[in-house]
């Protein structure tokens, strides 16, 4: 029987939220980088959904994904992406040819999809101490100076130039 020695990868959505030409982004306390607000979707729960619970918890926002307007229309993600997570345990369970099956060290890549996001009430945000080092708004210019994964710095400048072309 050949063994299943595929990453373990997990779904997560991801908000991206731009008001007056800056993103609000959170410090991800175990990656120490700068991310999108986001994390994984629970058991029987949308994408979408998925984006605007994470971003609540993360930053305190209430937030709705642009484009969801009833129960008959689900708001499409801007993006998608695969990211590794933690490449350290695949290759050491390939090396040890240990398959999924016996696997429970969690995720090794991340499949995300990203949202465009809109405020449902205010834009005060707070800090969730057990996840996040810090939260601010950041513009476009300054996001290339951000300690970032690359992927993080180009769905920003999708959402920056998403941003722009929503209502035109």
């Amino acid at each position: 029987m050949k063994e299943n020695l595929k990453p373990n990868f997990c779904f997560t959505a991801s908000g991206f939220l731009i008001n007056e030409d800056k993103i609000l982004l959170i410090k991800h306390k175990k990656l120490k980088a700068w991310l999108s607000p986001g994390g994984h979707l629970d058991k029987g729960e949308l994408p979408h959904q998925a984006a605007e619970r994470e971003f609540w918890e993360e930053t305190g926002i209430r937030v709705e994904a642009i484009g969801y307007e009833s129960d008959d229309f689900m708001a499409l993600p801007f993006k998608s992406g695969l990211h590794w997570v933690c490449k350290e345990n695949y290759e050491r369970r390939k090396k040890n040819r240990e398959p999924l099956k016996q696997w429970n060290k969690g995720c090794e890549q991340h499949f995300d999809l990203g949202y465009m996001m809109k405020p449902v009430a205010g834009l005060e945000y707070k800090k969730n101490v057990e996840e996040t080092d810090g939260i601010a708004w950041f513009t476009f210019e300054e996001i290339e100076e951000l300690n970032t994964f690359d992927d993080v710095k180009k769905s920003v400048e999708i959402a920056f130039n998403k941003i722009k072309n929503i209502g035109k």
